[in-house]
């Protein structure tokens, strides 16, 4: 028989830090402001009504146009290299031309009211933050934001400045958190349902 060694005094677990009520109070403070500036994005974005919605599509008509033939040509060319998921489909405030042959792959770029994805991109494809945070909203969310963003005034050349000093310092572009939030926001109040 042979004798056991004595089992080192091991310290019994305490109470798990992440259940304490100081990180609750912390993560519902995190998540009270996430939902604030969701909130406050939708304030900003949305038409106070459909005047003013229709206004904003006018303004923003040039560029839907150019952005529609884009869209067209870039989904013909991926429907002629053979790619059946290539398509049109409405929905989110935009046109979404979906899994085009030019653009970057499984991203989307937004001109006016028409959404140009690249090659792979789907409307309904879930979106990757700008800051990393998780979120269970799709493309077409994202995009959605910046649809109403192309209908204020001046936008466009305040997000160009915002891209080129974005990407000269490597800070966020405002423009692209805000369509975050909204994107969150927009999905928050779909629900489950989808």
């Amino acid at each position: 028989m042979q004798k056991r060694s004595p089992q080192p005094n091991r310290p019994k677990p305490g109470p798990n830090p992440l259940t304490s009520p100081v990180v609750a109070r912390i993560v519902a403070d995190v998540r009270r402001r996430q939902a604030e500036a969701e909130q406050a994005a939708a304030n900003r974005l949305l038409p106070s009504n459909r005047f003013t919605d229709a206004l904003g599509k006018a303004y923003a008509a040039p560029l839907i146009f150019a952005g529609g033939v884009a869209g067209l040509a870039n989904v013909a060319a991926a429907r002629l290299a053979g790619d059946r998921r290539a398509g049109i489909s409405v929905r989110d405030n935009g046109i979404q031309f979906e899994s085009g042959y030019l653009g970057e792959k499984d991203r989307a770029f937004t001109l006016g009211n028409a959404v140009l994805h690249g090659p792979g991109s789907m409307a309904a494809k879930p979106a990757g933050r700008y800051d990393q945070q998780p979120t269970q909203a799709d493309t077409a969310e994202h995009e959605s934001g910046h649809t109403y963003q192309y209908q204020k005034f001046g936008f466009v050349p305040l997000y160009l400045l915002n891209a080129l000093h974005s990407a000269l310092t490597g800070t966020p572009n405002p423009y692209e958190r805000e369509a975050d939030d909204f994107a969150s926001w927009t999905h928050r109040q779909r629900g489950p349902q989808r």
